[in-house]
């Protein structure tokens, strides 16, 4: 295993720049991938009826419930 690690550092230099951008997009790919699941969750909601047409908004804070409900009300509004 010593010797594949000595062999690796060789031609790991060169490539650097690609394995930082690699591990920066493969993360943003797992941000992105969880916030598009949880934005399909109130369209289907809508869909299937669920809930019910939203037609206030409130005020945003840091509770899940109104990013949800303000959420539905710009679903609503589409």
């Amino acid at each position: 295993m010593k010797d594949f690690f000595k062999i690796l550092v060789r031609y790991i230099p060169p490539y650097k720049g690609n394995l930082a951008l690699n591990l920066l997009f493969n993360l943003l790919s797992a941000l992105f991938s969880v916030f598009s699941l949880y934005m399909i969750s109130p369209i289907l909601e809508i869909l299937f009826g669920m809930t019910q047409d939203v037609n206030e908004m409130v005020e945003w804070s840091a509770s899940l419930d109104s990013v949800k409900h303000n959420i539905y009300y710009y679903i609503t509004l589409m």
